[in-house]
């Protein structure tokens, strides 16, 4: 009781207060701060009597009204972890509010989208390369992550999307893995993402 109190008040504190989300960055942001708020609040809606109706309205304006603006058309400008941190969060944002146009937005951009964060743009070949396996650990398993809450935001509404293009997204964890466990025959493609700016040799 005394926790499911103390999100509501946080939450409710959230939404009575935070209008406007922007800066530099400010998908990642929203994406990755805007998922944990969503995720409480689906927590609290469904298990906790303690939070008024009028508070769970309030709290759907301020996930529609400041956290989805700098997500809504995705970070076509960014590498795939920004870009995947706006499928998963529009995404939530969709199921929590019960907007059906949202949820199948961030879907078909996971299909479909044009930059770095949809699926095939991200693990980028059969192999399970990625398109941050060229910069670093931290971010390709941070994009890798956010893809796969993707996934599991979906499968819960009768959708599998774990499985698009023959288990790509377990090709791009296993490569992960393997590189990670020192698995130094692991093949590796230069390779140029979708926004030309981000080139990795080896």
């Amino acid at each position: 009781e005394s926790h499911a109190q103390k999100a509501v008040e946080i939450l409710n504190a959230w939404a009575s207060t935070l209008k406007l989300m922007d800066g530099r960055d400010v998908q990642l942001s929203a994406g990755l701060n805007g998922f944990k708020f969503v995720n409480a609040a689906e927590l609290m809606r469904h298990t906790y009597r303690g939070w008024q109706p009028a508070e769970t309205a309030r709290c759907e304006r301020m996930l529609k009204e400041a956290v989805c603006p700098p997500l809504i058309n995705f970070a076509l400008h960014a590498n795939g972890n920004l870009d995947a941190a706006c499928i998963e969060t529009l995404m939530a944002i969709g199921v929590f509010c019960d907007d059906h146009a949202l949820f199948d937005r961030a879907v078909r951009y996971y299909r479909f989208g044009k930059g770095n964060g949809r699926l095939t743009n991200y693990v980028v070949n059969d192999a399970g390369q990625c398109q941050e396996s060229g910069r670093d650990q931290q971010h390709t398993q941070l994009g890798l992550g956010l893809l796969a809450n993707a996934c599991e935001i979906a499968w819960n509404q009768g959708l599998d999307l774990y499985g698009e293009a023959d288990n790509r997204l377990l090709k791009g964890f296993e490569y992960t893995a393997r590189y990670n466990l020192g698995d130094d025959t692991v093949p590796f493609v230069p390779y140029t993402d979708k926004t030309g700016k981000y080139r990795h040799k080896k």
